[in-house]
């Protein structure tokens, strides 16, 4: 009688056990609660929201860690080097020309050690579920072997698309959700506005550069097919670069479905040229 081959339980996204999953959720609610806690102070309603994002962001994550195909050191730094990117410092370059959050020098400094505490917490804490075996494949060695796949040229004209790529992405879902939106932002009582074009293109250009700079690494340290690194890149535009801050967000209610349906639209399509450009496999 012939045997069957042994199964390859790890070919696709497996399942946490129970236990180190909700001990992971746990530690980001602590996370999120002591963080934005010593940054804005304690409130009932706030710890609500807390737990909502402490949810989603676990589930996220825990996909995530689930699809690198990277040594421990080198999966849980890229996991917070993006948590620390994509949720917050180019949310804050944005929020810098967009808001009023940050009239004096302090506040974006306070803002962005917070940041780096929270990213820093989440890295550690990511160990927690980052267990499956593992081939001991090198961050580095997947980026040059990636890079080794094309010219120097071809691959310095990918990143300089990036920029102007976002940004028409951006424009396109912007203009989309604008006559639900501009009211607010023309409202000096809610502090939110437009910038100028001469200010906004390049912001956002340089925000699509970031992001095309600090996804090629996810890209290339994903270990399953085309399907699961398309949701992975786009998921981590929507959920740490937009769901997640929107929830966190000092905005008027009524435009937050207006700004996630548009972020989502942004994250799918700009996940998808990434990927292309990038030529995830």
């Amino acid at each position: 009688m012939t045997e069957s081959p042994p199964v390859n339980r790890y070919s696709q996204p497996g399942i946490y056990p129970w236990g180190r999953t909700l001990i992971f959720v746990f530690a980001i609610f602590l996370i999120q609660v002591i963080v934005r806690g010593a940054e804005y102070g304690f409130t009932i309603v706030a710890t609500e929201m807390d737990a909502l994002i402490a949810v989603i962001l676990s589930v996220y994550l825990l996909w995530l860690a689930n699809n690198l195909n990277l040594k421990l050191s080198h999966a849980i730094s890229l996991i917070g080097l993006e948590v620390l990117i994509v949720m917050f410092l180019n949310n804050i370059a944005e929020a810098v020309f967009f808001t009023d959050l940050y009239t004096k020098p302090v506040e974006l400094a306070a803002s962005i050690g917070f940041a780096l505490l929270f990213s820093v917490l989440v890295t550690f804490a990511s160990a927690i579920v980052y267990f499956l075996p593992r081939a001991e494949y090198s961050l580095w060695g997947n980026i040059k072997n990636r890079l080794s796949e094309g010219s120097k040229g071809g691959w310095v004209l990918r990143l300089v698309l990036t920029g102007p790529l976002f940004f028409g992405v951006y424009f396109l879902f912007g203009l989309i959700v604008s006559p639900f939106v501009t009211p607010f932002y023309n409202d000096p009582s809610l502090g939110l506005k437009i910038p100028a074009f001469s200010v906004m293109i390049p912001v956002e250009i340089l925000r699509g550069y970031i992001y095309g700079i600090v996804l090629l690494p996810l890209i290339v340290s994903l270990r399953f097919g085309k399907l699961y690194s398309f949701i992975t890149v786009s998921m981590m535009l929507f959920v740490l670069g937009g769901l997640v801050p929107l929830i966190d967000a000092p905005l008027p209610e009524a435009i937050i479905p207006y700004h996630t349906l548009e972020i989502l639209g942004d994250s799918l399509v700009f996940g998808y040229i990434v990927m292309w450009l990038y030529k995830a496999r």
